[in-house]
């Protein structure tokens, strides 16, 4: 299954909104240029378009934030990359060739903690951003094509 493509996915990842420490609202905004920029990395990694090929996140995150991030904001992308990349690499190994179905089912709870897990960060805003990229993700996911 190809990705919704990166409008789409920024649309998303910009409707979310969510409470900081302290009760403060917020909104993540889809035209900012770090959203912009997370929307392009997640649609290029979205490469498993068959039944048996995982996501390519990582590599795509790499190139998407070469130079433009640093210290704990690199660090967060990458969980988010490697992430959606773990999960999906779970999803090709229950392939079962013979019925043609996945035997593992791709959430977006999973991927949560997967990124959560590898995190640096622990703020409410960083597990915002985590739920609302796994959300987008599994979204336009289709299980027995990717």
């Amino acid at each position: 299954m190809p990705s919704p493509g990166s409008r789409s996915i920024a649309a998303s990842i910009g409707a979310k909104s969510y409470t900081v420490e302290g009760g403060y609202d917020t909104q993540f905004i889809e035209s900012n240029e770090f959203i912009q920029k997370l929307a392009k990395a997640l649609d290029a990694g979205w490469t498993s378009a068959s039944p048996i090929m995982p996501t390519s996140m990582s590599a795509a995150f790499s190139a998407e934030f070469a130079g433009y991030l640093a210290g704990r904001g690199q660090v967060f992308v990458n969980c988010i990359a490697s992430g959606i990349d773990q999960e999906t690499a779970v999803w090709v190994a229950s392939w079962n060739p013979i019925v043609q179905v996945h035997t593992y089912v791709v959430n977006a709870g999973s991927i949560v903690g997967r990124i959560m897990g590898c995190s640096l960060v622990q703020s409410n805003g960083a597990r915002a951003m985590a739920e609302v990229c796994a959300d987008a993700f599994v979204d336009g996911f289709g299980q027995e094509v990717g």
